[in-house]
C-alpha cells in the first residue's frame, strides 16, 4: 500500500507526566463508509481513492461527540473526501470515514458547490467553518476558495463566504488557505453569524485573510513576519526543508522562556522556563499550556498559565503556578475553577497576576498574599485570599470596554477586550487596572473575609499625565462617577 503511517487521536486526559498517553483512534490507511462496494472501486480505478496518498491533517471534537477529520489532496488525488466524521465501524485500515455532510458533497471535483479541498476546521457556537481552497493539489486551482458554515444541530449550510482570487493569492498568484479562525465578539452566539471575524491563514501565499461579517468586507494583510526566517529543519537526522507561512494558531512550543546569552540567526537564544520537561505535551495538564503575563513579588515568579491552546480551546483548567526563583522549584499550584475563571456563558481568558503582599512583608508571604487576575475576555477579575485559601470573581460593567473602535495609523482597529493590566499603588489602597481607553481607580478595604471595593473615577490631572505618557496616542477617557460593589468570598 505504498508508505502507510498511523494517525493516534489522543485523550486530553493525563493526571501525571508518568501516565501513558490513551489511544482513541488509530488508523494504518483512511478507509471510508462506502455507499457500495461499485462505488469504491469505481474510486479506486478513477484514482480519486488512492490509500497511500490519503494524509490525515486536521481534527476537532465537536460539543455532540463527534470527531471530525480532514483527510486533505497534498500531492494530488488520492482522497475522495477531504472532509470526513470518524465512525464507531472499524475496517481493515482503522475506523472507517463518513464524509460530512454526505457523499453529494464530494462526488465531482469539478462540482464547485461542493467540497474540493479541505485542510483544517473550527467549531464555534456549535457551527463547523470548513475551509475549502478549491484546489485539487497545491498547483492546481479547480474553484475559488470558500468558506463554508454548518450548523451542527442538524449538519445544514447555514452560509457561504466565496473569497476572491486577489485575495485569497498573493501579488504573484500563489496562496493556499488552510486554517480558518473565528473571533465573537462579547462571545454572543445569538448573531454571531453577522458580528463575528473570521482569520484565515496563507501558508504558502504569506499572508493573513480577514473577514468582517458585520460590514461584509474582507482583506489581504501580509507582511516580511508572516514568512518562515529558515525552512531548514534536522528531524531525526534528516534534513528537511519546509518553506511555509502561517500554518495555525499554536505556533510557538513553550509559553515562557528566560533569554540566555547565546545567540542564534534569529537573535538570542530562549531556554524554557523552569524546563523542557513542563512543556512536552499540551495534553499533560501538570505542565503550563499558555501564558500572557507574569508578576514577581518576594524573589517568586507568577505564571497564570491559562489552560488554553487558543482563545478559544480550553485543553485544562487555569493555575496559577508560583516558583521560587532561588532554585527555580514549584513552590505553590493554585487552580482556579471553571465558574470563577469564565463569566456566565461560559468565557474567559485569564492573563494578568498581580500579588498584594499586606506591609510588604516577605518571611510569610505565601500564606498572607492577595492575588488579582484580569479575565481580559470576560470583563472579570478573579480575586485570592491565601490567609482564608477563598476565591472569588468581580464583574461589573466598568471592566468592558466602552468603545471598541480605535484609529491606529489612519486604519480603523476593533480591539474588544476588558482587563488586560493591573497595578497596585499607595502601599496596597488603590488598584488601579486598565481596560485600554478607561483607567479605573479602585480603592480596596479588606476586612476580614468581605472585599468591599469602592470604584472611583475621578479626572486626576497627575494621573492623566502618567497614563498619557506610557499610551501615547491612545486618548484616555475619564469620567465622574462612584460606585461600590461589595463581594463576599465565602
Amino acid at each position: 500500500m505504498g508508505n502507510l503511517f498511523a494517525l493516534l487521536i489522543l485523550s486530553m486526559v493525563i493526571v501525571s507526566f508518568g501516565d501513558k498517553l490513551n489511544v482513541v483512534h488509530k488508523w494504518k490507511y483512511c478507509e471510508f463508509e462506502w455507499e457500495n462496494q461499485q462505488q469504491k472501486e469505481d474510486a479506486i480505478n478513477s484514482g480519486t481513492y488512492n490509500p497511500s496518498r490519503c494524509l490525515f491533517l486536521g481534527t476537532t471534537k465537536a460539543e455532540d461527540g463527534r470527531i471530525f477529520v480532514t483527510t486533505a489532496k497534498v500531492g494530488g488525488p488520492g482522497s475522495p473526501a477531504s472532509l470526513s466524521i470518524v465512525t464507531n465501524e472499524t475496517g481493515p485500515g482503522g475506523p472507517l470515514l463518513r464524509p460530512y455532510p454526505d457523499w453529494s458533497w464530494h462526488n465531482n471535483n469539478s462540482m464547485c458547490n461542493g467540497i474540493i479541498n479541505v485542510y483544517k476546521l473550527h467549531i464555534q457556537c456549535n457551527h463547523i467553518f470548513v475551509m475549502d481552497n478549491g484546489q485539487s493539489r497545491e498547483t492546481e486551482q479547480i474553484c475559488d476558495p470558500k468558506l463554508l458554515v454548518f450548523d451542527l444541530k442538524n449538519d445544514m449550510l447555514v452560509k457561504t463566504i466565496y473569497i476572491p482570487p486577489n485575495i485569497a493569492n498573493n501579488k504573484t498568484g500563489f496562496g493556499l488557505l488552510i486554517d480558518p479562525l473565528v473571533y465573537v465578539p462579547n462571545k454572543e452566539c445569538t448573531r454571531f453569524l453577522d458580528e463575528m471575524i473570521v482569520f484565515v491563514a496563507d501558508s504558502i501565499g504569506f499572508g493573513l485573510v480577514v473577514y468582517d461579517s458585520s460590514t461584509e468586507r474582507m482583506c489581504r494583510v501580509e507582511s516580511d513576519y508572516m514568512k518562515p526566517t529558515d525552512a531548514n529543519f534536522v528531524i531525526d537526522d534528516q534534513n528537511v526543508t519546509y518553506v511555509r507561512g502561517i500554518n495555525s494558531g499554536p505556533g510557538t512550543p513553550v509559553s515562557l522562556t528566560i533569554v540566555t546569552n547565546e545567540t542564534g540567526s534569529g537573535g538570542p537564544l530562549l531556554r524554557p522556563y523552569p524546563d523542557w520537561s513542563w512543556y512536552n505535551n499540551n495534553s499533560m495538564c501538570n505542565g503550563i499550556i499558555n501564558v500572557y503575563k507574569l508578576h514577581i513579588e518576594c524573589n517568586h515568579i507568577f505564571v497564570m498559565d491559562n489552560g488554553q491552546s487558543r482563545e478559544t480551546e480550553q485543553i485544562c483548567d487555569p493555575k496559577l503556578l508560583i516558583f521560587d526563583l532561588k532554585n527555580d522549584m514549584l513552590v505553590k499550584t493554585i487552580y482556579i475553577p471553571p465558574h470563577i475563571a469564565n463569566n456566565k456563558t461560559g468565557f474567559g481568558l485569564l492573563m494578568d497576576p498581580l500579588v498584594y503582599v499586606p506591609n510588604k512583608e516577605c518571611t510569610r508571604f505565601l500564606d498572607e498574599m492577595i492575588v488579582f487576575v484580569a479575565d481580559t475576555v470576560g470583563f472579570g477579575l478573579v480575586v485570592y485570599d491565601s490567609s482564608t485559601e477563598r476565591m472569588c470573581r468581580v464583574e461589573s460593567d466598568y471592566m468592558k470596554p466602552t468603545d471598541a473602535n480605535f484609529v491606529i495609523n489612519d486604519q480603523n482597529v476593533t480591539y474588544v477586550r476588558g482587563i488586560f493590566s493591573l497595578t497596585i499603588i499607595s502601599n496596597g489602597k488603590y488598584l488601579i487596572f486598565n481596560i485600554m481607553n478607561i483607567i479605573l481607580i479602585v480603592k480596596l478595604n479588606l476586612i476580614a473575609d468581605i472585599k468591599i471595593f469602592n470604584v472611583y473615577v475621578k479626572l486626576l490631572p497627575t494621573l492623566f499625565s502618567f497614563v498619557n505618557s506610557f499610551f501615547c496616542s491612545i486618548l484616555i477617557y475619564i469620567y465622574t462617577i462612584e460606585i461600590h460593589i461589595t463581594l463576599c468570598c465565602k
